[in-house]
């Protein structure tokens, strides 16, 4: 992904006072490329790892939330590896959690007027996206492959109002029709 992320952070179509969420932050290079290139405002949701907190604190226009999304709000296991730690035991066959994370109910970001939205949070996605309103006009996300995952299930929820664009390494942006 390191390679992408300044060409997949000029995709979106994003003014200076329109707001972009990132969830599964990790240490803040994709929000900083998507600040860099539309001086948004940006929120970032990182529940593993503390550098994105750190590299933004007291940054104007990027604020980072501790906690990741799901389809509830709940205390999870956290199955840890490297940059694909998650909340699913199967993701990288990593047996034993290393620790708790909080997971706030995604439809809490149904409120704000959110632009663009970026997933990368190593299997959450799919309940994410079944979780929001489909009114983003801009949604990328990396799809990856779990147990028991709804890809098409969540392919078929957002062809009825997005239309989608494939890229390398699982990347879709989906564009609100």
């Amino acid at each position: 992904m390191y390679k992408q992320i300044p060409e997949l952070s000029k995709i979106f179509d994003l003014k200076e006072d329109d707001l972009f969420v990132d969830v599964g932050g990790y240490i803040g290079d994709f929000t900083k490329h998507v600040f860099d290139n539309f001086q948004c405002e940006c929120l970032v949701f990182e529940p593993f790892f503390p550098d994105a907190k750190e590299r933004f604190k007291g940054h104007p226009k990027i604020r980072v939330i501790d906690c990741g999304l799901g389809d509830k709000t709940e205390l999870k296991d956290v199955y840890e590896h490297r940059e694909g730690t998650s909340v699913f035991q199967d993701w990288h066959n990593v047996q034993e959690p290393s620790g708790k994370v909080l997971l706030l109910d995604a439809r809490l970001i149904n409120t704000l007027d959110i632009k663009a939205i970026k997933l990368n949070c190593e299997g959450s996605e799919y309940e994410i996206l079944k979780a929001i309103e489909p009114k983003i006009p801009q949604i990328l996300v990396q799809f990856h492959k779990i147990k028991d995952e709804k890809y098409n299930e969540v392919v078929e929820l957002l062809s009825k109002t997005h239309v989608q664009t494939k890229f390398e390494k699982g990347w879709e942006l989906w564009k609100i029709k």
